[in-house]
């Protein structure tokens, strides 16, 4: 099964605007995705994101992952 995740980052109004796509795409594949952000404290009780990965401090998403980078979008 593959694993898919998103990496964000911005302003708030930029996470907001993504929320229905982490939904959209966590319902669509039927699972919960992973997520690469320097705003980790805005995710924290999302129920469709099964990993936060705080860019702050380093963390990144594995390699073996597919994601989709909002930053080039918003």
């Amino acid at each position: 099964m593959k694993k898919y995740g998103f990496k964000i980052s911005g302003c708030l109004g930029d996470i907001v605007n993504a929320t229905p796509i982490f939904k959209y795409v966590s319902r669509c594949h039927n699972q919960k995705l992973l997520l690469e952000t320097n705003l980790p404290h805005l995710f924290k009780n999302n129920p469709y994101i099964k990993k936060i990965y705080d860019t702050n401090i380093g963390q990144t998403i594995p390699d073996d992952v597919l994601i989709y980078d909002c930053n080039i979008h918003f």
